[in-house]
């Protein structure tokens, strides 16, 4: 469909040879960057390459930490307003499950 653009005279085979080299180029570069950020080649990491991802995934894992907080605050105050408008033996049976759920929660 294309073809008359790619072998028409206002693109040399030069160019488009030398381009196909750059593109290939970057996507071995973008690769390697990728392999890092997922670490799998941990051998070519510096200490300090090392710390600085170290320190990134204990922000990441914090950040985890604290949503799991949040939600389960939110759920804990959803049993809780559940618990309010339920007749008084089934909010006993919630009240001491919601204990349980406070003294021991779920990994």
């Amino acid at each position: 469909m294309y073809n008359h653009l790619i072998f028409a005279p206002s693109f040399p085979m030069k160019k488009i040879i030398q381009e196909m080299t750059r593109m290939k180029d970057e996507r071995n570069r973008l690769r390697m960057i990728m392999a890092r950020y997922m670490a799998e080649d941990l051998a070519s990491f510096s200490v300090q390459d090392l710390s600085n991802l170290e320190q990134q995934i204990e922000f990441s894992l914090y950040k985890v930490h604290l949503r799991k907080q949040e939600l389960l605050e939110q759920q804990l105050l959803e049993i809780r307003q559940r618990e309010m408008h339920m007749p008084a033996e089934q909010g006993g049976y919630l009240c001491l499950m919601v204990r349980r759920l406070v003294r021991f929660p779920s990994p």
